[in-house]
């Protein structure tokens, strides 16, 4: 495929009316690209550091390594996974996690501590788009405000605020020999995806889609540091009626996913938007094992 750059500028997320410049973005190309604040810029570049520490160090990758019985668990398992040529932490902020000993190796604490910190930065970031969005669909509406209205997160969880309990933040490092095939990419299941730029950038995104075919976007080479990247998944795609932006990455990233609990499945929503109702025959909101094995 070919590639093309952005032609536009990035977001200021400082700014008053940023949300809305974002979702407004998002709705004419599905995708668009903000500036973090410098504090969360530097926040996130010390991610990266802090990851790179924890997955070389022998004491920090047992303590924090994911049972072998719970790996297949993708809406709550917490910890560092190595799977073929790549490895990555992965975290259910809203959800205890269960290391099975004590975490007390430095690399493995701050390594947590970051992680956690950047999540929740994300999270707020990525629901004030969603709060914008909601406010011309009755459908996402009534998502938001049940989410609102959900239990906050039990005793020993991370994060403290209601919604959106499956959440996560994931941190990748590849292997420099592995390698994805040209034009090959897959779809977010969520409501929204922020990547910050990698310390390698390599992120591609296709505009059109499951709409058809289209250039893939290298946007993170246009991207500078401090700066993400947003754009929708299936479930806020279905409730939309946008397309879904296909997404190709084999380098070291840091993307946020905001995710409805499992069980709670997104409605149907009419032809013109402006109804919905809710299917106990839906099936739930998960990540499918194709998209696992490519994200």
């Amino acid at each position: 495929p070919s590639f093309v750059g952005l032609t536009y500028m990035s977001i200021d997320v400082t700014t008053i009316n940023w949300a809305e410049d974002a979702a407004r973005e998002l709705k004419a190309h599905v995708y668009t690209t903000l500036k973090l604040p410098p504090d969360l810029g530097k926040r996130v570049q010390q991610l990266y550091g802090d990851a790179e520490r924890a997955f070389d160090d022998r004491a920090s990758r047992r303590q924090l390594r994911v049972p072998e019985d719970d790996r297949d668990d993708l809406d709550a398992r917490n910890g560092f996974i190595d799977d073929r040529k790549r490895e990555w932490l992965e975290l259910h902020t809203s959800i205890p996690a269960d290391f099975g000993g004590p975490v007390d190796a430095p690399p493995a604490t701050r390594l947590l501590e970051c992680a956690c910190a950047v999540e929740h930065a994300f999270r707020a970031l990525c629901q004030q788009v969603l709060e914008v969005l909601a406010r011309s669909s009755p459908p996402l509406a009534a998502l938001v405000a049940e989410e609102a209205r959900s239990p906050l997160p039990p005793p020993g969880a991370r994060e403290s605020s209601r919604g959106f309990a499956e959440s996560m933040l994931r941190v990748y490092r590849y292997d420099s020999s592995f390698r994805q095939r040209e034009g090959e990419g897959h779809y977010d299941m969520g409501l929204l995806t922020l990547i910050p730029r990698s310390t390698s950038p390599g992120l591609q995104i296709n505009e059109l889609g499951d709409r058809g075919r289209a250039p893939w976007v290298a946007v993170e080479k246009e991207m500078g540091e401090g700066e993400a990247v947003l754009f929708g998944g299936m479930t806020l795609s279905r409730i939309l009626q946008l397309s879904t932006p296909d997404a190709s990455q084999r380098l070291g990233h840091a993307p946020v996913f905001l995710r409805l609990p499992a069980l709670r499945s997104p409605p149907r929503v009419s032809s013109d938007g402006s109804s919905w109702r809710r299917d106990s025959a839906d099936p739930p909101d998960r990540k499918s094992t194709r998209l696992n094995s490519n994200h």
